[in-house]
């Protein structure tokens, strides 16, 4: 539509009021339909339902509908001629001309949607391309210059609206769909991992889906393949390790790798009668010995021992074993208790050698457990079972001695069954947790009273009911549905 400001009116006579016509545009934009010839456009006439004032003289406006004017790309200006003619024909001499500009409406502005946010994720604002935008959360209005930020707090689907502006005129409104899906866990993974220097490494490994690998807590770029950590150097090396699930990614859970230091040390000592090493082993002859004890970070500190051992000789040894249990001691003592000895030898040199012998003969143990299984079982001692009955199992207990284990064993069987259902098209059977509303064989896994697995078989078997019948024996449409009956009845009921 065009808006015509015409000056001029003097409608303060009420039997000689104006009415204003338009009388042609410039012959640049002729194209667009405007009439030739003069057409009134407002009047003071009875009943129009563009009455105006009737003040003095005025600058007023006008709308001419055209539809079939198809306006040129970017804004026109157009001038166009009034003139004031009375109700008796007459026109004025006196033309006015006036400019106004036509605005062409801006396309909507371009914008990327959907939008994909894990729940609690920092979001960003939204944007567009576009000049003068305006942000709606509700297309009826009003708009605001402000790009909105999406909320994340909330698992769901939220729209947004933007337009863009140019001149007087605002374009249509583009639509932003926000969606906040659940968050993702992040993988299980085992942290920290420890290896002593110069061990060989495995691929870290996580449980999870998608996974992908980082060497910093910002991310970057991830890898799918599992870094093998180095050990030749002593130090604590930190990886990170996501999951993706429907394209979306879990934070990221660091995994520490300790690699601590090994160590060595020579020692230069003499002692007499015996000698008990860092690693509580006892020598009793002088010579150059290669202990191994863990350090204080848990590896091997290597020890270089160079002994010379004179006279008599002192050392411990620690005897475990299970009862019945009978020790001979170095000297020839014979014990069948527990407790600390003492045992005196002659050594190499002709010395006495005391020996502090810690002697411990451990019990057995017994206990008796009831077990149900399903269709096996395995036995602690390893032994599978696929039959009930009171079995036994012996295996090392806490001391290293035997536990016997009386197991009075139940063995159930799962069971297998199968059934058919009839559904219309659009239902749903609901078994189990799972909906189906297709047809075909579904099988499902349920737990029976014994404990087992119950496998159901559902064949579903869509009915379809026909909109049209015609029992007239032709082979077609004479039947509604197996096992059901039809009556037909005429307009008069019969």
């Amino acid at each position: 539509y065009w808006i015509v400001n015409i000056a001029g009116a003097n409608l303060s006579d009420p039997f000689h009021k104006s009415a204003f016509i338009l009388s042609g545009i410039n012959e640049t934009h002729q194209a667009c339909g405007m009439p030739a010839i003069p057409a009134v456009v407002a009047g003071g006439m009875p009943g129009n339902s563009n009455i105006w004032t009737t003040t003095a003289i005025t600058t007023v406006s006008a709308s001419v509908d055209n539809p079939d004017c198809q306006i040129p790309s970017g804004d026109i200006t157009m001038w166009i001629n009034s003139a004031k003619v009375g109700y008796d024909g007459d026109v004025s001499g006196n033309n006015n001309a006036s400019i106004d500009t036509i605005y062409a409406i801006p396309a909507a502005p371009r914008v990327v949607s959907p939008i994909t946010y894990r729940q609690g994720e920092t979001a960003s604002p939204l944007t567009a391309i576009g000049d003068n935008l305006l942000w709606y959360t509700d297309p009826a209005g009003p708009g605001n210059s402000n790009a909105p930020t999406p909320q994340t707090a909330t698992v769901g689907t939220t729209i947004y609206y933007v337009s863009q502006t140019s001149g007087k005129c605002e374009s249509p409104l583009s639509t932003i769909r926000v969606i906040v899906i659940p968050q993702i866990d992040a993988p299980e993974v085992v942290s920290p991992i420890t290896y002593c220097q110069g061990d060989v490494a495995s691929p870290l490994t996580a449980i999870g889906d998608n996974l992908l690998w980082y060497t910093s807590s910002t991310g970057g770029t991830g890898s799918p393949d599992a870094p093998t950590p180095q050990t030749a150097t002593a130090g604590t090396t930190t990886y990170y390790v996501s999951q993706t699930q429907n394209n979306c990614e879990s934070p990221l859970v660091p995994i520490l790798v300790i690699v601590k230091p090994l160590s060595t040390y020579t020692i230069d000592t003499t002692v007499c009668n015996s000698y008990i090493s860092p690693s509580k082993k006892i020598y009793y002859d002088s010579g150059t010995i290669i202990d191994t004890i863990p350090n204080k970070a848990g590896c091997d500190s290597i020890i270089t021992i160079h002994l010379t051992l004179n006279k008599s000789s002192f050392s411990t040894i620690f005897i475990s074993a299970c009862e019945p249990y009978t020790y001979i001691a170095p000297d020839g003592q014979i014990y069948t208790d527990s407790g600390i000895k003492k045992a005196v030898i002659p050594n190499k040199a002709g010395c006495d050698s005391t020996i502090t012998i810690h002697l411990e003969i451990n019990k057995n143990t017994e206990k008796t457990i009831d077990v149900a299984a399903c269709e096996s079982y395995i036995a602690p001692d390893g032994v599978t079972y696929t039959d009930s009955g009171t079995k036994t199992a012996i295996i090392p207990n806490a001391s290293g001695c035997d536990s016997t284990i009386t197991i009075h064993l139940t063995i159930n069987h799962g069971s297998n069954s199968s059934q058919v259902i009839y559904m219309l098209e659009g239902d749903k059977y609901l078994i189990n947790g799972h909906k189906y509303y297709k047809e075909g064989v579904y099988n499902d896994t349920l737990v029976a009273k014994n404990g087992c697995d119950s496998v159901i078989t559902t064949e579903i078997k869509l009915i379809m009911i026909p909109n049209t019948i015609t029992p007239n024996g032709d082979g077609k449409n004479d039947f509604f549905l197996p096992g059901y009956h039809v009556k037909i009845y005429n307009r008069n009921g019969i």
